[in-house]
């Protein structure tokens, strides 16, 4: 039985979140100090980062993305029965990449298919 290109781009976009979310996980649990508990860093460490100027804009990017892919499996799994994906996702799958691009570079591989594969689906 063949995998439709809507099933294989919703489930990449689903995969491209989880590494997503494993980089915050990643960021926010590895590595306490001994004289904090777990919560007290990740509340300091996620104060600095979304107060600080010079980062903020990096980790807002970080925070919005995984949302982003979810979405977009969403989308992209709701509309496997359709002829034509809307303008509107395909936007989304372009800027989902760009996102990638910023915060997890391999990340974009994984985006950048699953953008090809929801582009393609139109063609077919």
């Amino acid at each position: 039985m063949p995998v439709s290109l809507m099933f294989m781009a919703s489930a990449l976009f689903v995969l491209s979140a989880a590494a997503l979310l494993g980089k915050w996980g990643i960021f926010l649990f590895v590595a306490v100090p001994e004289r904090q508990t777990p919560v007290e860093h990740v509340k300091s460490l996620l104060g600095y980062v979304f107060t600080t100027p010079e980062l903020a804009w990096f980790f807002v990017v970080m925070t919005v993305s995984p949302f982003l892919f979810l979405a977009l499996a969403i989308a992209s799994w709701r509309s496997r029965a359709a002829t034509e994906v809307p303008l509107g996702v395909k936007v989304a799958a372009v800027a989902s990449v760009l996102c990638a691009l910023l915060v997890l570079w391999p990340v974009a591989f994984f985006a950048g298919a699953a953008t090809y594969f929801l582009v393609r689906h139109n063609a077919a």
